[in-house]
């Protein structure tokens, strides 16, 4: 990760699980991605040494002229330039808001920026919810009898108390539409803000498990999510 050649922490995780151990390792044995930016952070000063801030002083104060530029605009310095652990090939990133792209373009043009405008897709119901139809039955690797439970376990300090609540009555959704659940359990759901995303996630499960239903590429599902994290 330090060499840019994985940026997602938990694909990096397998890799060098699977490379070390040579066969599968329990979720809770992995290090915690905290511990890898940790030990990333002590590559970078092994080997770029006190020069790393001398490059974050810069690369902070050239965010704050650009922020200062786009003030009317609320603009949100976020990653590593704003928690300083950066390392070679390390970014600047700033969130504006704005009804378009219009009068930042006009902003960055009058200052002579060279840029690129991108146009991204949010979609609806965001990253929990995609979590929770990607990991929802991820316990059935773990323990067949109880899948949701060990799936939870598992996934703990992972996700989302949204997303693991979403995958802890995923099954409950499907009583619900097969009409098997008692009456308190469904009055207790229905008594959540989650609930029409709850029996979304029920549909999305059903749909996904048709016979020749098109799916996307997981490193597509991984780029949609990246998409995701920066809205």
């Amino acid at each position: 990760m330090y060499s840019r050649n994985q940026t997602e922490y938990y694909r990096a995780k397998l890799k060098a699980a699977k490379r070390l151990c040579k066969g599968w390792v329990k979720p809770a044995e992995l290090p915690t991605n905290a511990e890898i930016r940790d030990e990333i952070q002590r590559m970078a000063n092994l080997f770029e040494g006190s020069s790393r801030f001398d490059r974050l002083r810069e690369m902070r104060v050239e965010a704050l002229r650009v922020m200062r530029l786009l003030a009317r605009y609320r603009p949100k310095i976020i990653g590593s330039t704003f928690t300083g652990h950066i390392r070679h090939g390390s970014d600047i990133d700033i969130h504006v808001f704005a009804a378009s792209t219009e009068p930042i373009e006009s902003c960055l043009d009058a200052e002579g920026f060279d840029y690129r405008v991108e146009r991204k897709v949010v979609r609806k119901h965001g990253e929990e919810f995609q979590l929770a139809a990607l990991l929802h039955d991820v316990g059935k690797g773990l323990d067949a009898d109880d899948h949701v439970g060990s799936g939870l376990e598992a996934l703990e300090g992972h996700i989302t108390p949204r997303t693991a609540w979403l995958i802890e009555h995923h099954m409950e959704a499907h009583q619900i539409r097969d009409r098997t659940i008692g009456f308190r359990a469904h009055q207790r759901l229905k008594a959540s803000p989650e609930y029409e995303t709850l029996l979304l996630l029920s549909e999305c499960d059903r749909n996904g498990r048709v016979p020749g239903a098109k799916v996307p590429e997981l490193d597509d599902v991984f780029d949609s999510l990246r998409d995701l994290e920066k809205y």
